[in-house]
């Protein structure tokens, strides 16, 4: 009984530990604003002015895109260690591939469980190719990319949305994306799983 108990406690501390302490990570896509298409039929996610380029992101591409995913992952628990955005994306006017590496920092909460961030810096880089960006973070007032489950300009009071700007390219270079929540590591229901089957064994004694 007793080893029963320590073995649960363990089980649920644990649980518990990475329920709660792990980091989130979200699938990024184009945002929903209409006002955001490239004036022919694409939406985007984000568009560099100065070389006339727009990307597509994430998992609602037009039927002419495929294979390209962008991800966010920070931790709530833990903003001094920043957010990444990962990935590749798509260039709107050809189909190529780009490659983002791209990390925030300096942050700080945001109302609705996100963050604020005060600077980024990273690249995007052509697949295939020789052309490599600099992403360096801009700030637009509040900050140099926010992310919050605000639903801004989507026309509802929540929804998560990233929007953040970026120095070098224009006036009006910036990303602007909506994000699903990944599902929890399979490990995490495994151990829910195995906490489940304590109780089932303990039951069977």
């Amino acid at each position: 009984m007793k080893n029963f108990k320590l073995m649960l406690a363990t089980l649920l501390m644990a649980f518990s530990s990475a329920t709660f302490a792990a980091s989130m990570t979200f699938e990024l896509g184009n945002h929903e604003d209409g006002a955001l298409y490239d004036g022919v039929t694409n939406p985007y996610g984000l568009r560099l002015d100065d070389s006339g380029q727009t990307f597509t992101v994430g998992d609602n591409l037009p039927a002419t895109f495929t294979g390209a995913s962008l991800f966010l992952t920070f931790d709530p628990d833990d903003l001094a260690a920043g957010a990444v955005l990962s990935g590749t994306i798509v260039d709107n006017a050809n189909g190529g591939a780009w490659v983002v590496n791209y990390t925030l920092s300096d942050l700080t909460a945001a109302p609705n469980g996100g963050f604020i961030a005060q600077t980024g810096i990273g690249t995007l880089t052509e697949v295939g190719g020789t052309t490599v960006f600099d992403l360096i973070g801009k700030s637009n007032g509040t900050g140099a990319f926010i992310f919050d489950n605000d639903g801004h300009r989507l026309g509802t009071s929540d929804g998560w949305v990233g929007r953040g700007w970026v120095e070098g390219y224009g006036s009006a270079n910036d990303f602007l994306v909506i994000a699903t929540p990944v599902p929890l590591p399979g490990a995490i229901w495994m151990m829910g799983a195995a906490v489940i089957g304590l109780f089932g064994a303990r039951r069977r004694r």
